[in-house]
């Protein structure tokens, strides 16, 4: 079953071959590769060309089909993979791996079109400035050293293939359980603080904090078609972006295409608000990092010669919907 596949690829660490009897090919025939096929290419289509009009509305499709429907994302823990040297399976897991290879074709060619115009959950919190903007709060650009923090947790991530639980190091990550709702302690606490922190900061989650994101940022340095997209009006982006290369360019082209805000310095009140909402989601990162630097601890006491089964791992899939936490169905009990 697919489930049994993602335990053994996901879990297990093995590789999954394709079923006897299916070609290679079989398993990109699933509704869940259509819908990341689909969604990769309306990016490319909406950056290239699309109105901020109909960009608005590809937000609101994003955030419903592919986030709430699908839960599909790019979260940290495929960046820790990556740097180890792990695929997602073609034959366990597709839609990661088209996804995957998708994101970084189109960051060698446009920079992070997808921050801009594909992550569910950056669509998420667009939507919900522009509504907070439609009420009346005006968003506020944090300091270049607040912006740059992201960047510090994307060095902090280059770390975790060192360690052996990684699962519960990435547990503050609200990227993989934003849609699932299956969320723990702190993964729904900084669902929260990002929801809060968007009506101060506009993509709060993105500008602050995203090491996938800073991630995709750094091809802007290195993108190839980056003049294909329209002419941009830098001195019209309300999220500080200067030049062409500017590395924190989400690539989004609302300066091109929507009369953007003046986007100003905190008055005192929102600075306070804007630094306790900052604090208080980087103290509950830093307080998983310390529950899971515990669970390290603990885990090095495993008896040897037993096959590791990560138990993060399997409650993280779990959380993202790709295993199941029902009793199966049919299954022949064992012993008395």
């Amino acid at each position: 079953t697919a489930t049994c596949r993602a335990m053994a690829s996901g879990v297990l660490g093995l590789e999954v071959p394709p079923e006897e009897g299916r070609p290679w090919w079989y398993d990109l025939a699933d509704v869940r590769v259509v819908v990341v096929f689909l969604l990769l290419l309306g990016v490319g289509a909406i950056h290239l060309w699309g109105p901020g009009g109909l960009r608005v509305w590809w937000l609101v499709l994003v955030t419903v089909v592919t986030g709430a429907l699908f839960n599909v994302s790019l979260s940290a823990d495929r960046l820790v993979a990556l740097a180890e040297g792990r695929l997602p399976s073609l034959s366990a897991d597709a839609a990661s791996l088209v996804l995957l290879a998708g994101v970084l074709l189109l960051a060698v060619l446009f920079g992070p079109v997808w921050c801009g115009h594909g992550c569910p959950f950056g669509a998420a919190q667009e939507l919900l400035s522009r509504i907070s903007r439609r009420a009346g709060l005006q968003s506020s650009l944090p300091p270049a050293s607040v912006r740059a923090f992201k960047y510090a947790v994307l060095v902090g991530l280059a770390m975790l293939p060192f360690a052996r639980n990684k699962e519960a190091f990435l547990a503050w990550d609200p990227l993989p359980v934003a849609f699932s709702l299956r969320f723990d302690d702190t993964s729904l606490a900084v669902v929260v603080l990002v929801a809060l922190g968007c009506l101060v900061v506009y993509r709060f989650w993105c500008t602050v904090f995203c090491p996938v994101g800073a991630f995709l940022n750094l091809f802007n340095r290195l993108a190839g078609l980056l003049r294909l997209g329209p002419t941009r009006r830098y001195g019209a982006c309300d999220l500080g972006i200067r030049g062409p290369h500017d590395i924190a360019c989400l690539q989004c082209n609302r300066c091109v295409r929507e009369a953007l805000p003046r986007t100003k310095a905190p008055g005192s009140y929102r600075r306070l608000a804007l630094a306790a909402i900052v604090l208080l989601t980087a103290a509950t990162m830093a307080w998983s990092l310390l529950k899971a630097g515990g669970a390290e601890v603990e885990a090095k006491g495993a008896s040897p010669g037993v096959r590791a089964v990560d138990l993060e791992r399997i409650e993280g899939l779990i959380r993202e919907g790709h295993l199941s936490d029902h009793e199966a169905r049919f299954f022949e009990p064992v012993g008395p």
